[in-house]
């Protein structure tokens, strides 16, 4: 299971690739709310996340209102099974 470290890393390189950013613009302070994704590419990046890591994120990661970075990385090890049965 991946650490919040590196779900954090993860969560960056991806957001940063979906909103085309440079990585180290998106930090673990980063609300991703702010960087303003609709629907869509928030559903993107939550599959995106969780198929590169093996891992569900929490369900507030797939809300509108989303907090941190960090937070999400943090809460996510509350999810221990596999990403949806996606392949």
């Amino acid at each position: 299971m991946p650490t919040p470290t590196e779900v954090l890393v993860v969560m960056r390189e991806r957001a940063a690739a979906l909103f085309e950013l440079a990585p180290e613009t998106i930090g673990p302070e980063t609300d991703l709310a702010g960087l303003g994704p609709d629907s869509l590419a928030l559903v993107e990046w939550v599959i995106d996340v969780e198929d590169a890591l093996g891992v569900e994120l929490p369900e507030a990661a797939t809300e509108t209102r989303l907090g941190v970075l960090a937070d999400l990385a943090a809460t996510r090890s509350a999810s221990t099974g596999p990403a949806g049965g996606r392949s």
